[in-house]
C-alpha cells in the first residue's frame, strides 16, 4: 500500500434520476450497494477513504465500514463545495496526506489496477486524470441542428479517480472562486496545474440510470445432474420435501438429487467447480446434512461474485416416485431456499421408458440449468 495516501469518495448527491425514492449510491448491485463496493475498490490501496455525504443523509449511518474509512456529513451543494470541503478536512485532520484521490460514488466498476496506476503516476505528475476515446463522430449542434464536425481526436472523455499531489488540489481549490466546474481536474487545470493522462476504462461507468446497470451485466448458465442408487428405505428427498416411496436413497448427506444437481448447476454458472469441492463425501461434517444448507452456502459464493438467479429448471428422472401430487410444494421450497420467487422455479418429471437402472428402479437422477445475472462485472473464475 503507498504511503501517506487518501480517497475521497463524494457520494453527496440525491441521484433523483435514477430512483427519486432512493440516492443511486445505497443502491444494491447484488449483496451490496454501490457505494459499499466503490469503497470496497480502494480498501486495499490507500491508507484512508473519506466519504463525502450531504448533511442531512439518512442512510449511510446502517452501513459499518473498515476503520480507514472515515464517514463526514459535509457534502456541499455542488461538487465543487463537496469536494473542496473534502480537502479542507484532509488538511485540518490527516495533515500526512501527500497524495489524494477523488472518485465518484457511483463508478464502481473501477478497477484496482486503475487505482494503482493513478497513485503510481503521481509519483512523477502533480495530477493525474484516466481518459477514454470518443468512438462515436462529434458533433456541435445548435437550436436542434447539426452547426459543424469536430475532430474526436482532440477529445477525450474524463473518469475517475482524479488523483493529485495533496498540496497542489488545495491550493488550486484554495485559489478558486468559480465554483460551477463539473470535475476537481477543471478547478486544478483552471489554476495552471498540469494534469497527466493516462488509460482509463470503458467499463468504469458513471452509473447515472438504471440502464448503466443493465449494460454492465452478464448473463451465464451452470448446469449440474446427480445421481443416487435406491436402497431399502420409505421415501426421498426431493427439493427439500421428503417424498414418500417404497426405496430410500445410498448417499452421505441426505441424498436429495434435485438439490444437490442446483448446487452444481449454480457453481458452473460461477466457474467454481463442483459440490464435491466444497462438500466432500469423505468428510464426517456433511454427514446426514440437509442439502439446503449447500444450496445456502452456494448461493452465498454466487452473491459474492454479485450474481442473482434468473430462473432455476430442473427434470427429474425416475420411475418412482411420481411427482405430480408434490411438484408445487417442491417448487415452493427450492424457491424459499433460494430465497426468490416461485415463478422463477421449473420442475419436471420424466422416466426413461423402463430403460437402463432408473428404468429398472434402481435409482433417481436429476438434471439442472440455471441463469445466474451478474450484475456486478463478475470476472469469470
Amino acid at each position: 500500500m503507498p504511503a501517506n495516501t487518501c480517497a475521497i469518495i463524494v457520494a453527496g448527491g440525491k441521484g433523483i434520476r435514477f430512483d427519486p425514492s432512493l440516492p443511486k449510491q445505497y443502491y444494491k448491485l447484488g449483496v451490496s450497494s454501490i457505494i459499499e463496493q466503490t469503497i470496497n475498490k480502494f480498501a486495499k490501496l490507500v491508507n484512508r477513504i473519506i466519504v463525502i455525504v450531504s448533511p442531512d443523509d439518512k442512510y449511510i449511518d446502517k452501513y459499518e465500514f473498515l476503520p480507514s474509512v472515515i464517514v463526514a456529513k459535509i457534502g456541499g451543494q455542488t461538487r465543487f463545495d463537496s469536494s473542496k470541503n473534502a480537502l479542507k478536512f484532509i488538511r485540518e485532520n490527516l495533515p500526512w496526506c501527500e497524495k489524494v484521490l477523488i472518485h465518484d460514488a457511483c463508478r464502481p466498476y473501477v478497477s484496482e489496477d486503475l487505482i494503482r496506476n493513478s497513485i503510481h503516476t503521481l509519483d512523477n505528475h502533480e495530477g493525474v486524470l484516466p481518459v477514454v476515446d470518443l468512438i462515436d463522430s462529434l458533433k456541435q449542434v445548435q437550436e436542434g441542428f447539426v452547426q459543424s464536425n469536430l475532430n474526436r481526436e482532440e477529445f477525450k472523455l474524463a473518469q475517475t479517480p482524479q488523483s493529485f499531489i495533496f498540496s497542489k488540489i488545495w491550493s488550486a481549490y484554495n485559489k478558486t472562486q468559480y465554483s460551477d466546474f463539473t470535475d476537481d481536474v477543471g478547478v486544478f487545470a483552471s489554476q495552471g496545474g498540469k494534469i497527466k493522462i493516462i488509460p482509463g476504462e470503458k467499463t468504469n461507468i458513471k452509473i447515472t440510470s438504471k440502464d448503466d446497470i443493465k449494460i454492465m451485466s452478464e448473463m451465464r448458465v451452470g448446469f449440474g445432474i446427480d445421481v443416487h442408487s435406491f436402497e431399502e428405505g420409505n421415501g426421498i428427498m426431493l427439493g427439500g420435501i421428503m417424498v414418500p416411496c417404497q426405496y430410500g436413497v445410498k448417499a452421505h448427506s441426505d441424498g436429495d438429487v434435485l438439490l444437490h444437481s442446483l448446487c452444481d448447476a449454480i457453481l458452473g454458472a460461477c466457474g467454481l467447480g463442483d459440490i464435491g469441492v466444497f462438500f466432500p463425501p469423505t468428510e464426517p461434517e456433511w454427514k446426514d446434512m440437509a442439502s439446503k444448507v449447500f444450496v445456502k452456502e452456494c448461493i452465498n459464493k454466487m452473491q459474492e461474485m454479485g450474481g442473482q438467479i434468473v430462473n432455476i429448471d430442473l427434470t427429474l428422472m425416475a420411475e418412482i416416485p411420481k411427482i405430480k401430487d408434490v411438484r408445487d410444494g417442491i417448487v415452493a421450497n427450492i424457491a424459499e431456499i433460494c430465497g426468490i420467487s416461485k415463478e422463477k422455479v421449473n420442475l419436471k418429471g420424466t422416466t426413461t421408458e423402463k430403460l437402463g437402472f432408473l428404468g429398472r428402479e434402481e435409482g433417481v437422477a436429476a438434471n439442472c440449468v440455471v441463469m445466474v445475472n451478474f450484475i456486478n462485472g463478475a470476472p469469470i473464475v
